[in-house]
């Protein structure tokens, strides 16, 4: 993510796919409810994709992505 203080101006997101051909979506959560989705993206190789938000959240919100189908939910509080 990157921005200053509570604003937020893009947040992008990479999944490592070490499962060969296969097709995900990131999904951008804010205090554990889905705020937006990326396009579906598939191939062989590692997943990226960027959200332009351009947002000022509240102070101590959660911010959260997942690749879905892979593990991990890596999160940012906002201060």
């Amino acid at each position: 993510m990157f921005g200053q203080g509570t604003y937020v101006s893009d947040w992008d997101t990479s999944a490592a796919n070490g499962y060969g051909y296969f097709c995900s979506f990131a999904a951008y959560y804010t205090n554990a409810s889905i705020n937006a989705t990326s396009n579906q993206v598939c191939g062989s190789g590692d997943f990226w994709a960027y959200w332009n938000i351009r947002y000022n959240f509240p102070k101590d919100t959660v911010l959260c992505n997942r690749w879905v189908g892979f593990a991990g939910t890596p999160c940012e509080l906002v201060y």
